[in-house]
């Protein structure tokens, strides 16, 4: 068996707090054809731009670094773990430090209430008119530590890393 060690890798990601993870891609194995990489360079110079992406994602030589989300709690208990898999973060909620942070205009995402709330999964938060960022760190926080009486043991991932800008916002 075969094993590609970490420097050999196109994407690497790991874990760093709660939240946060730190991805890096390595340009020169995605774009081993000098024509890709200056298109990519080319459209860098515009997506960059953006203040969110701006924020989370750095260009460095031939590495692509980006900041992307994932909680899963390290902490266990007896009931069985569901993990929620979401297609991929918004730069939003990245830059907000927790999955689906709120609305440009500083409102809930109806991701929480409609879906996860009504669903059973985690109950209502005592208290629903508190900004987005306190509303961001109760739930991380209930999330993370398990703080919560549903049949399951909650995390949440990304199918894919790379956050883009949401829609319908």
């Amino acid at each position: 068996m075969t094993t590609i060690s970490t420097d050999e890798r196109i994407l690497n990601c790991r874990q760093i707090g709660q939240v946060k993870l730190k991805c890096k891609i390595r340009l020169d194995r995605l774009f081993p054809d000098q024509k890709r990489r200056e298109r990519f360079d080319y459209k860098w110079k515009i997506f960059i731009e953006d203040s969110c992406n701006n924020d989370i994602y750095r260009l460095q030589g031939n590495t692509l670094s980006y900041d992307s989300e994932q909680l899963i709690p390290t902490k266990t208990n007896a009931k069985p773990p569901l993990l929620l898999v979401l297609g991929n973060p918004a730069n939003e909620s990245v830059k907000r430090g927790m999955f689906f942070g709120a609305k440009k205009d500083g409102k809930e995402l109806p991701f929480w209430e409609h879906i996860i709330e009504k669903s059973g999964f985690l109950p209502l938060l005592p208290v629903k008119d508190l900004p987005a960022g306190e509303l961001n760190k109760s739930r991380k926080s209930q999330l993370w530590n398990i703080e919560y009486d549903t049949p399951f043991r909650i995390g949440l991932s990304v199918f894919i890393s790379m956050p883009s800008a949401a829609g319908g916002n």
